[in-house]
């Protein structure tokens, strides 16, 4: 790279809130820009679900710390259903649980009926 080039890019750095609408930008700095911003999206997501998967892989450490075996099922913040975490070491713990969850609902109907 050239020192104007190095130059245009700390400009750049330096004033990234002051970026000229895009209408305004020739058709390769357009392109340049819209890839760009898909990229900056992309790290985004990745960095959010990669937060989200620490987060549960924390909250699953935490509650085998309580529990032999367990089941989480819910909505987070955003109202998105959280793909159940069924959580058992050994079949016969897996097997005491669903039996617990199948008594757990069929309780449930028969008060609510």
């Amino acid at each position: 790279m050239d020192d104007e080039s190095l130059e245009s890019n700390e400009c750049n750095d330096k004033n990234s809130s002051t970026v000229p609408p895009l209408s305004t930008l020739p058709v390769d700095v357009k392109v340049d820009k819209v890839i760009q911003d898909a990229i900056r999206l992309i790290v985004k997501e990745q960095l959010s679900k990669e937060s989200a998967d620490t987060d549960i892989d924390a909250m699953i450490a935490t509650c085998a710390e309580f529990m032999k075996s367990f089941i989480i099922m819910g909505y987070d913040f955003d109202d998105n259903a959280v793909a159940p975490i069924f959580y058992a070491k050994t079949d016969l713990e897996a097997d005491a649980l669903s039996h617990y969850m199948q008594q757990y609902f069929v309780s449930s109907m028969k008060d609510a009926g």
